[in-house]
This record gives structure tokens, C-alpha cells and sequence, in this order.
């Protein structure tokens, strides 16, 4: 039958323990590699989808303002009044602070005439054409040199100034000249700093304004120059050349869609007969085609894009980046639990260890008292015996009878009151009456007390007591018998040189001396390994058994407290060979002024 109990069964249960942290720990780190892999796509998509909807809602925001200025007036409606009502639409949408100047580009005698709206008086005048719309209109006049079949193809956005040229919608229908011969464009100039002090920001709160979107930074540039932006999300931003996380188009064509729904809802319903052309043939062409570009578009090119660029970086470095610090964060979280959860299971391994430990020196312990009562009683009662029974005749054989039982009996006792003190130490409840104490008196009393036990084991005392000692606030009682303990211990392990000393000396310790007090013999010593386990309680030195000595443990179990509490510290010295053991108790020199008494637990 397996006991559960058993150490063997205790250190299976460990090793399967352990076996299993090992697994867990695995299983752990391959199961956050796909958390993080998860994490990373969602962290992805999610950055993605908040990037594409800061870039449309910006093109749509755009998009409004274009719209306000269309559809372009009937023939012969009055220009500044078409204007005025058109602002008036920006303003009632709150747009205004997005348009920094707005102009008419209408094309005399081969050349384009600048007239700007002044929205303070509601009217136009003309003016010279601005260095920053030089390019616009470089590009207008070689549009109006050319051919409407020929024309050269014009993008109405122009990212550099910025601005949008918005014209006549009946120039979209390819290859068609406009009525009256005159090409007339709307110049809408963005306020730049309108757009930073007003969109982006609220457009960064709206799209990167929460949860873990905030750890992004942002910057618009213009394309083609990703060192100069146009906008950055904060002071703080930083943001590297092509060490993006997610980017997109800004001043994309796709707000002119808000023109087209504009359009759309200002048009007369379609009749039925509205699905088919002049004649019967197919409708005429969308006044608004795919490209939103003036003149024709050749077969096969690509849809273009954006004037500006919308880039997005995590503060970390990167999103790879934080998603790896993150992964490595979980990980020494969970493989810390795992430590913690292994230390456990040692320190219980451990405790059970020492407490099987300390059971056994308890058995030990027990035994052993048990062992060192029986001796005197059976010394005590057979004396007493021989006494009884009138086998003890003369008197000089009567008092050696009444010797050995008065120093039995005090052998007993003292067992006794170690036994006694011992259990007081460990609940806490002995109390200590410190008083002012000669040294030399503790010494000489604790000698006297161990001078049988030394004669009976020839043991040769040494005592150096220096004259001029300072006294020690102590009591003396528990004082004398830690030291009286040290001595037994002496006489006890002495060797084959039966030889002990007992010094004690005056030590300077900064301004206040110390008084040592030595027990030193030649004995076998103490090894290096036993001095932190000698003043345990119960514990007994390997040596022991082969010196024959016999005791309860709980001498030295006692020194240490006693000598603590007196405000004092016990070490030993040894080398583990013939040069025997050193004990040294130092204990502060009591103040000046100190009291008669004074108590201390």
C-alpha cells in the first residue's frame, strides 16, 4: 500500500507538477504568437478602416463646398448674383472658414480674366492673377490655344495652391465647344489654415480619438513631398519617411460626388421618353463622366489619384512594433504567473520538507528528553531507595547521597525550565527585567554553575575577565543561563585537550562600547554548513552521535533569543577542525543615565 504521505509521493507529485507548468508555459507561448497574429490583423483592418473614412469624410466635407457652387447659372442669369446665392449656401453649412478666396477665370480675346468675389459686399471685381495661381493659369491658357478636340487634359485640383477650378458643366461633353464661344471657371482656393485649424483636428478626434486608435500619429503631405507636411496631429508626432502603418488619398475626385448629387437633385424628374435620344437613338452622354477631368481620357490609364496623402504611424515605431511589445508584455506576464505559480509549488515542496524535518527532530527532541529525565529520576529514586531501606550507613556516605540527589535534582530542573523557557520564547510571553549588571558577576555565577559538570569531565577552565568592564543593562537570570548553555556546550563537545576558556572584553563600537563575552574550546568545531542551522531549535550537529554527547537541542536554541533581546548578537567562529569552536555574544554597555529598572519582552 502506497502511503500519500510518503516523501516519494511527494516528489512524484512535484515532478508531474512541474511537468505540467512546462506544458502550460508551451502552450502559453504558441497561443499568444496567434493572439498576436490576430491582434495584428485586427489592429490592421481596424487602422485602415479609420484612415479610408478620415480621407472620404475629408474629400465629402470638400466635396460640400464644391457643391454649393453648382450648377453653374442658366444663360443669361446675372453672374453676381449666381455667387451670392452660392456663398450664401457655403455659409447656412458652416463651410465658409474651409475657402480662403474665390475667383471667376473667364477667357477674352485668348486670354483668362481674373474677377474675385468679395463676400463682405456680395460683388466682384477683377484683379491680377496672384503669384500662387500662376500655374492655373499658365495651364488655362494652353487649354484655350488648343482645340476642344485637342485640349489638353486639365485636372480641376490643383494640391500645390490648394484649389479646385470647377467649370461650366456643359464642357464635360467631349468634343464639344461651349456656347458663345467663352470658357468660364470657378477658382475655389482652400484656406489652408482654415483646414488645420478646424477639419483635421476634428477629423482626428472623430476617426483616431478613441480606444486604441490614439496611440497613432498623423500627418497630411502632399504627394510626391513626405518631408514638408502639411498637417500633423500633434507637437509630439513622429513620423518617418516610409515607415507608414496605413496611408490614404486626399483630394481624391471622389468629392466631387457631393457636385453630382447636387446636380442630380436639382434636376427636373426624367419623363419616361427621357431613357431614349433624339429619334429614338440612345441618350446623349453623361454630363458628368467617370474621370471627372476635362477633356478626353485615353483607353486603359489608371483612375487618378489623390493630391495630398494621409499617413499613419503608431508612436511606437510602428504597428508590427507595438504588436511585438505587446506579445512580449503578455508573455513575461504569463510565464511571471507561471514562475509564480512554480515557486509555489517549490515552497510548498519545501515547507512539507521542513516540516517532516521539524517533525522528526520533535520525535527526536521527545526522545531525548524523555532519555535526559529518566536519568536523574532513576539516579534520584535509587538513592532514595538506598536510603529507605537503611543500605546507606555513616553519615559521610549520607551526604554524598544527598549531593547526588540535590544535584540530580537540580539537573532535572533545570531540563525543566529550559523546556519552560523555550515555550515562552516561541509564544511570545517571556518578559525580561533589564537592569544595570556587572559582567563579571554573570561570568563567575554561570561558571560556578557549570564547575561540576567540568570536574566530572576534566575539563580546564580558563577565565579572563577584564578589570575595568562597563556594566550592561541584563537579567541576569536569562543572561546566566544563555551563557551558562554556551559553557555546557564547551564542556560537552571539549575534545580530547579538556580544555575550555571564558574571556570577556571591552570592543569600541562608535560612541557607544561593546562588551564581548567568549566561550571558546578545542573541539571538533563546527562545519560551515551546520552554523546557520546551530542556534534552530531541536537541531543537533552531525557529530553528535560519534562524540557520544547527549541534550535536548534546545541549549543553543535558547542563547540566540535570550541575547537578542538584551539588544545583543551571538555568532559563531570555527574552522571546522582541531582549533574547536568560538562563541561570541556582544552586548551594548547600558547608558550613563540609566534607569534602576526597566523591563523588555
Amino acid at each position: 500500500m502506497v502511503r500519500l504521505d510518503s516523501p516519494r509521493v511527494a516528489l512524484g507529485a512535484a515532478a508531474a507538477l512541474a511537468v505540467l507548468l512546462v506544458v502550460l508555459g508551451t502552450l502559453q507561448y504558441r497561443w499568444l504568437d496567434q493572439v498576436a497574429d490576430a491582434e495584428r490583423d485586427r489592429a490592421k483592418a481596424s487602422l485602415a478602416a479609420a484612415a479610408y473614412g478620415f480621407a472620404a469624410e475629408f474629400d465629402r466635407e470638400v466635396g460640400h463646398v464644391v457643391a454649393c457652387f453648382a450648377p453653374w447659372p442658366d444663360p443669361g442669369e446675372p453672374t453676381r448674383g449666381w455667387f451670392a446665392s452660392s456663398w450664401q449656401r457655403c455659409a447656412r453649412s458652416g463651410l465658409q472658414s474651409l475657402v480662403g478666396a474665390v475667383y471667376l477665370a473667364e477667357e477674352t480675346d485668348g486670354d483668362f480674366t481674373l474677377t474675385r468675389f468679395d463676400p463682405a459686399g456680395l460683388h466682384l471685381e477683377t484683379v491680377a492673377w496672384p503669384s500662387e495661381l500662376s500655374a492655373i493659369h499658365e495651364r488655362l491658357a494652353k487649354r484655350a490655344e488648343a482645340s476642344p478636340e485637342n485640349a489638353p487634359r486639365f485636372s480641376p485640383i490643383d494640391p500645390d495652391v490648394p484649389a479646385l477650378i470647377v467649370s461650366d458643366r456643359r464642357l464635360f461633353r467631349r468634343g464639344q465647344a461651349t456656347p458663345s464661344g467663352s470658357n468660364r471657371f470657378v477658382i475655389l482656393r482652400l484656406d489652408l489654415a482654415g483646414l488645420k485649424r478646424d477639419l483635421f483636428p476634428e477629423l482626428t478626434r472623430q476617426y483616431f480619438g478613441r480606444g486604441r486608435l490614439q496611440d497613432y500619429d498623423l500627418a497630411v503631405f502632399r504627394r510626391g513631398d513626405p518631408v514638408h507636411p502639411i498637417y500633423v496631429s500633434g507637437p509630439g508626432a513622429r513620423i518617418s519617411a516610409g515607415r507608414w502603418d496605413a496611408t490614404a488619398d486626399l483630394l481624391s475626385f471622389r468629392m466631387f460626388s457631393e457636385q453630382r448629387r447636387s446636380e442630380a437633385a436639382r434636376r427636373p424628374p426624367a419623363s419616361p421618353d427621357a431613357r431614349v435620344g433624339p429619334g429614338g437613338g440612345p441618350p446623349p452622354p453623361s454630363r458628368l463622366p467617370p474621370d471627372w477631368r476635362f477633356g478626353p481620357r485615353a483607353v486603359g490609364e489608371r483612375r487618378p489619384v489623390g493630391g495630398w496623402r494621409l499617413v499613419v504611424a503608431h508612436r511606437d515605431g510602428s504597428l508590427d512594433a507595438a504588436v511585438a511589445r505587446a506579445r512580449r508584455r503578455n508573455l513575461a506576464v504569463g510565464l511571471g504567473i507561471l514562475g509564480i505559480l512554480a515557486g509555489a509549488v517549490g515552497l510548498t515542496v519545501a515547507s512539507a520538507r521542513r516540516a517532516e524535518r521539524l517533525a522528526r527532530q520533535q520525535i527526536d527532541f521527545v526522545a531525548s528528553v524523555s532519555h535526559e529525565l529518566h536519568t536523574p529520576l532513576a539516579a534520584i529514586r535509587s538513592a532514595g531507595q538506598n536510603l529507605a531501606d537503611g543500605v546507606v550507613n555513616g553519615e559521610e556516605h549520607v551526604r554524598r547521597y544527598g549531593s547526588l540527589i540535590a544535584n540530580e535534582g537540580r539537573r532535572l530542573s533545570d531540563m525543566v525550565k529550559s523546556v519552560l523557557d523555550f515555550a515562552g520564547i516561541q509564544s511570545g510571553r517571556r518578559h525580561y527585567r533589564m537592569r544595570p549588571a556587572s559582567v563579571e558577576a554573570i561570568v563567575d555565577a554561570a561558571l560556578a554553575q557549570c564547575a561540576l559538570a567540568a570536574e566530572q569531565r576534566g575539563i580546564r577552565i580558563e577565565r579572563e575577565v577584564a578589570e575595568d568592564l562597563p556594566p550592561i543593562l541584563a537579567d541576569t537570570e536569562a543572561l546566566g543561563r544563555a551563557l551558562r548553555n554556551l559553557m555546557e556546550n564547551a564542556i560537552k563537545y571539549g575534545g580530547s585537550e579538556r580544555w575550555m576558556r571564558v574571556r570577556a572584553e571591552t570592543v569600541p563600537n562608535g560612541s557607544r562600547p561593546e562588551v564581548a563575552i567568549l566561550v571558546e574550546d578545542h573541539g571538533p568545531g563546527v562545519r560551515e554548513s551546520e552554523r546557520s542551522r546551530i542556534f534552530e531549535p531541536f537541531y543537533r550537529g552531525d557529530d553528535s552521535a560519534a562524540t557520544g554527547a547527549t541534550g535536548s537541542g534546545l541549549g543553543l536554541a535558547l542563547v540566540r533569543p535570550i541575547v537578542e533581546a538584551h539588544g545583543g548578537s551571538v555568532t559563531v567562529e570555527s574552522n571546522g577542525g582541531s582549533s574547536g569552536a568560538r562563541f561570541v555574544v556582544c552586548l551594548p554597555a547600558a547608558p550613563a543615565a540609566a534607569g534602576d529598572e526597566s523591563s523588555a519582552s
